[in-house]
């Protein structure tokens, strides 16, 4: 037990390496509709990590951390319990994004996983694949695999990754000595600095294309304030460009 604890930390400390390096990328070029498509060799090195790190957490969840597989064969295996399929996560820029990395992966393989084989094989003509996006994309896909993961429970505690203010966080705990399959009653969002997953189904919801976050989520203070920003500034734009009457 002490050795596996040990072994998700180091992929928690990877992350948050990686992370730390896209928010240096993001002081100097935000992540916008405009800026997507750019490409950047500095890109590549986040994109061989996380996809790296993600394949091997999806080994160590189906535990057959040494069998060659497809992606398609480990999307089989572990979505029944992680549903990465339809997740939606948060990116925390200033033009707030949600992000489902794994959308239809049981069925496709999703362009930002093509772009990591693309580089691992010949980064030297395979650069173009390097873009914001799918380093973004990247790096959210393994925030997923990480918060959905019960094995990662103590890690991302400790790691202050949940509110500890949330009254389902005893819930959570109990939930990692169980079975794979037990749930926590309400969905327990898990934040880093630039990304907000939640630890099962979702906290948002779709309507008329909107997205509409779920009121009843215990994000952190930190996050309730950026949200409620981007609320207050969303509403502003939209009075400033309503037809006067």
């Amino acid at each position: 037990m002490k050795n596996r604890l040990t072994r998700l930390s180091v992929v928690l400390a990877n992350f948050s390496s990686l992370e730390d390096r896209l928010l240096e990328y993001l002081d100097f070029l935000p992540y916008t509709k405009d800026t997507r498509h750019v490409i950047s060799p500095r890109f590549v090195p986040i994109i061989l990590d996380a996809c790296s790190l993600t394949d091997s957490v999806l080994r160590h969840f189906v535990g057959k951390p040494d069998k060659r597989g497809s992606f398609k064969y480990f999307a089989n295996e572990s979505d029944q319990h992680l549903e990465l399929d339809a997740a939606f996560s948060i990116l925390l820029t200033p033009e707030i994004t949600f992000l489902n990395p794994f959308a239809s992966w049981k069925t496709k393989v999703p362009a930002w996983w093509s772009a990591y084989n693309r580089l691992k094989h010949d980064r030297l003509n395979q650069y173009s694949a390097a873009t914001y996006e799918n380093t973004v994309m990247a790096l959210c896909a393994l925030h997923q695999v990480v918060a959905r993961n019960r094995h990662f429970i103590p890690n991302l505690i400790s790691a202050g990754w949940f509110n500890a203010e949330n009254p389902d966080l005893g819930e959570l705990i109990l939930a990692q000595h169980i079975q794979i399959g037990v749930k926590t009653t309400d969905v327990i969002p898990a934040e880093s600095r630039l990304f907000v997953t939640p630890n099962q189904s979702n906290f948002v919801e779709f309507s008329q294309g909107e997205p509409v976050i779920n009121d009843d989520c215990h994000f952190s203070p930190r996050i309730l304030a950026i949200l409620t920003a981007v609320d207050c500034i969303n509403a502003g734009e939209y009075m400033e460009t309503e037809p006067t009457p």
